[in-house]
């Protein structure tokens, strides 16, 4: 039971920093753009 409770939490510990990640990928990328040189932004 306590395993099944940890492998739940770490499940939802993923989904939802997957989705945060999403969510900022926009702003990540337009800061990089103006911060880095367009080759390495990408990357």
């Amino acid at each position: 039971m306590f395993i099944m409770l940890l492998l739940v939490t770490l499940a939802i510990a993923f989904v939802v920093s997957f989705a945060v990640a999403r969510l900022f990928m926009g702003s990540i990328r337009s800061i990089l753009k103006r911060i880095v040189a367009e080759e390495l932004s990408t990357a």
